[in-house]
Order: C-alpha cells, then sequence, then structure tokens
C-alpha cells in the first residue's frame, strides 16, 4: 500500500498491533471459515455479518476491528462475512444483503452506516438477526442494541498527550485531519482540544475536515498545509487515508499520533497512540451475543477509561484512553493524574456544544 519498503512493514505491524487485543487464530480476513471448536459444544454457533465504511486494511480504525472479529470468530468456532468500502450512502443495501445470506448476526461497525443500518434492523424479513451497532449512544429503536467505547475520554486524554508532547519538543501547534463534518468528528474536535489546553494552554490544536475519511489525495494536501502553519504533532482521524498521510507526516519528520490502535515500538515518529478500537471490546460483545446477554433495544456497554478490568486488560495504558510511547515519570504521572479526574468526574468530557 505504501510506497517504501519501510512503510511496507508498517503496514505488517498495524496488523500485529491490532492483533494484540485478541487471541491468536487463523484469520483468513474475509469470509472468516468457521474453524474447528474444541470449546463447548453447547455453546451456539453462529455466523456474524461485519460491515465496515473504511478499508479494512486502513492500519487503524478499520483494520482494527475487522482483524478482530474475525479472530475472535475463528478462535470460537464462528463464521464471518466482512464487508468493507462500504459507502454511508449506500450502506442499506449492503445490509440488505447481508440479511439475505443466512446469518445470525449483523454488527455496523462505526455510527457513521446507522441510516442504512438502523432500517434493515426494523425489515421483517431480518427480524430473527441479532442487530449491534457500534457506537457511543443508546439506540433510537428497539431493533437493535449498541456498543462502544468512549472516545470523548480517549481523545480528551489524547490531546492532554499531545499538548505534553508539544511542551517537551518546544512545537507550538498539534493538528488533526478529520474527514465529514460529522457529529462524533467534531466531539473528537472538541475533546482534543480541551485536552491540550488543559496540558499546555499556550499551545495550539489545528483542525482540518477535507469531508471524506478515505480520500488520500486531499487528507495529504490537508496535512502539507498544517505543517506549513507551524504543526508538529499529527493525528490522523482517518480511514483509507490514514497511510498516506502518516507516510507524508514521517517524511516531515513529524510526530504522528496513531488511530485507535496501539502501535508504539513500530516506528520512531509515532510518539503516541489514542486508543478506542472497537478491537478492545469485540471478543467480549460476541460472547455476550453468544450467552444472549446483549438485548436488542438497549446499549449494551460505553467502555471508558475505567473499565479496563471488565476487558481483561491489566495495565491502564492499554484500554481505553491514551499513552505516550516513551513518557518521561512527570508525564506519566500527568497522564494518570487525568486518567483518574476522568473516572471520578472531576474532568468532564462530552459532546461538542
Amino acid at each position: 500500500m505504501w510506497a517504501t519498503a519501510r512503510h511496507g512493514r508498517l503496514v505488517a505491524l498495524v496488523a500485529v498491533a491490532a492483533l494484540a487485543f485478541v487471541a491468536c487464530g487463523d484469520d483468513d480476513g474475509d469470509n472468516g471459515g468457521a474453524a474447528d471448536n474444541g470449546g463447548d459444544d453447547t455453546e451456539e454457533e453462529l455466523t456474524i455479518g461485519y460491515v465496515v465504511a473504511g478499508d479494512r486494511n486502513d492500519g487503524g480504525f478499520y483494520q482494527g476491528q475487522v482483524e478482530s472479529v474475525t479472530e475472535t470468530a475463528d478462535a470460537e468456532g464462528l463464521d464471518t462475512i466482512v464487508v468493507d468500502q462500504v459507502n454511508p450512502g449506500a450502506a442499506q443495501e449492503a445490509f440488505e444483503n447481508l440479511c439475505r445470506q443466512d446469518v445470525d448476526v449483523i454488527i455496523g461497525g462505526g455510527s457513521e452506516l446507522a441510516d442504512g443500518f438502523i432500517p434493515v434492523s426494523q425489515s421483517p424479513e431480518c427480524e430473527d438477526i441479532t442487530f449491534v451497532l457500534v457506537g457511543g449512544f443508546p439506540p433510537t429503536e428497539d431493533s437493535f442494541a449498541t456498543v462502544g467505547a468512549n472516545e470523548n475520554e480517549a481523545h480528551y486524554m489524547g490531546g492532554y498527550a499531545a499538548g505534553l508532547l508539544l511542551e517537551a519538543s518546544g512545537g507550538n501547534v498539534a493538528c488533526v485531519v478529520g474527514g465529514p463534518d460529522l457529529p462524533f468528528v467534531r466531539n473528537m474536535e472538541a475533546n482534543m482540544t480541551a485536552g491540550l489546553e488543559a496540558a499546555a494552554p499556550d499551545k495550539e490544536m489545528v483542525v482540518t475536515l477535507t469531508g471524506d475519511f478515505e480520500d488520500a489525495a486531499l487528507a495529504t494536501e490537508a496535512l502539507t498545509a498544517l505543517i506549513d502553519r507551524g504543526c508538529t504533532v499529527f493525528y490522523p482521524y482517518l480511514g483509507g487515508a490514514l497511510p498516506a498521510t502518516v507516510e507524508a507526516a514521517a517524511e516531515a519528520g513529524i510526530s504522528v499520533v496513531s488511530t485507535s490502535v496501539d502501535l508504539c515500538g513500530v516506528e520512531p515518529f509515532i510518539q503516541e497512540s489514542i486508543l478506542y478500537n472497537p478491537a478492545l471490546f469485540l471478543p467480549t460483545v460476541i460472547e455476550a451475543i453468544r450467552n444472549g446477554d446483549v438485548v436488542e433495544g438497549e446499549q449494551f456497554a460505553l467502555y471508558g477509561v475505567g473499565d479496563n478490568q471488565e476487558l481483561g486488560i491489566d495495565d491502564p495504558n492499554d484500554g481505553v484512553g491514551a499513552k505516550l510511547c516513551e513518557p518521561t515519570s512527570e508525564q506519566q504521572t500527568q497522564l494518570d493524574d487525568v486518567r483518574e479526574g476522568i473516572i471520578s468526574g472531576e474532568i468532564e468530557t462530552g459532546q461538542a456544544a
């Protein structure tokens, strides 16, 4: 995907990092043929249909969740049908097609798919299917459940960590390139900005929205303009356009914040990771679906920075939130204090105004 051998290696390492969230298995990355199940034969066998708007090889949000669901399904002896690169405006057709393929569960991998997902979940033809939408809000109908990571908390911590990077380097501007002007994108902007202002009130967060998560040319052009404005810490809130912008940032010699998955240690220019990928919670959700614990019409969970134990994550730095790749002891103490402040309610994160 990327032009240089270095970046080719990075794409491979992205996959390794995403898979660190789940048990190892033999993932074919596509239709997830059923594996032998050495577990309890009384557990329900399922075929899971999984839909994402972006490229399953994007190196971030979409790749992390696709690999998590297929690896988890393979380990449990379940089948998967993955559909990627679905235009949100045409998502209803993709969900209708899955409904006709004798699946037991349909999961929409992002709230940008809601407009196509919800009507299909209400269709009488699909009433025997369990519908789950990855999103940070309660269901608006009783035909589907929701589950998500608290991106607001993760992005507040991410903005704070970016401020610490700027303070340490002497830089003045952190920047974000995002896609469409959507509510969850504006929530990211608001919380990243608030976090940075708390850490470094004299520094600036600049956000450019291109209107498209996938258009690499637009995203790279936007990043170039931001670098010209002094950006030295870059967060690509993108889908398929992410690898191209990371390559451009690396060539420009600026720090990169990884998107949703932990890529600390992959390359020296990656200096921070913001963690909220569905890969963190999909194994838990799939188990809950099999046990009948996911109820349509209800939000199953919104996992935040204090929910590591529920997710089986021992190190709080590896759960929902943000981390610096090589923090000083003082920086780590500051981030720990922010996490505790969010958990206690002393620090408020939330929706954009």
